[in-house]
């Protein structure tokens, strides 16, 4: 009887619910057909960077519209910090403004002046061209490669570094949660690192150890194979000794 009127309960729930939920769509459409300046007025606050989404009790927080999102870089530097005192990595601080994560590339020192120079052009020509360029740069791997698709943090260490000469462009970015469009976003209004020259890297350490122990492999296959060369050559020996022995008590019993 229980499990009857659980499942009783259960299913009157989900009618509730659905009727509920047909209601407000219900409103909003007609919101929408015979107060369209009520619906925009939302619509507007809701896109507005400076309002706050409001979930009851006096709880709410600013939403930042991802073209307003922007961030400043501390110089970046190869030393040891999160990852360990024994694996010194590339990276540096970052500043967040209106904006609550990043994405970051590591590009080839060799693509620095001619990146800059169409940055500089962007910076005249607005935002949206920060964004091509982004994509160009993005789409061509052997000058840069992401270094993190979605970094959330204030601090970026670059584990997936090799060695070489590089520098990291950042793209300031809004979650769908904190974005006044209610979609995820990025400004491309992109900060630029530094040159970092980084030496010893783990790959590289990873390698050499790698080489050192195929290394000591051959050297112990090398001493193994030569005990077990010398052990047969003991075997044999023993072998010849034994039927020589068994052959003499052979004969000096034949004589007796």
């Amino acid at each position: 009887m229980n499990s009857t009127v659980s499942r009783i309960f259960s299913d009157d729930t989900i009618k509730v619910f659905i009727l509920l939920l047909s209601l407000i769509m219900s409103e909003s459409c007609i919101r929408k057909k015979f107060h369209p300046g009520d619906y925009a007025d939302s619509q507007e606050s809701y896109l507005d960077s400076d309002k706050t989404r409001d979930f009851g009790d006096g709880i709410g927080f600013e939403l930042f519209h991802p073209d307003q999102a922007r961030v400043t870089l501390s110089v970046a530097e190869v030393k040891a910090q999160d990852f360990g005192k024994d694996f010194p990595l590339p990276g540096f601080d970052i500043q967040q403004n209106r904006n609550d994560y990043v994405m970051i590339l590591r590009c080839q020192e060799s693509y620095r002046i001619s990146f800059l120079e169409e940055l500089s052009a962007v910076e005249t020509s607005g935002h949206k061209k920060g964004q091509w360029l982004w994509l160009d740069s993005l789409g061509n791997p052997s000058l840069c490669k992401i270094a993190s698709r979605r970094l959330n943090g204030t601090r970026f260490e670059d584990m997936g570094a090799s060695d070489g000469s590089f520098f990291y462009v950042v793209n300031p970015c809004v979650s769908e949660g904190l974005s006044s469009t209610g979609a995820d976003g990025c400004s491309y209004l992109l900060a630029v690192s530094n040159t970092v020259s980084y030496r010893n890297s783990p790959g590289s350490q990873f390698l050499r150890i790698s080489a050192e122990l195929a290394d000591a492999e051959s050297a112990y296959d090398a001493v193994m194979s030569r005990l077990l060369g010398l052990s047969k050559r003991l075997m044999n020996s023993k072998s010849s000794c034994e039927f020589a022995i068994n052959r003499q008590e052979s004969q000096e019993n034949v004589r007796k």
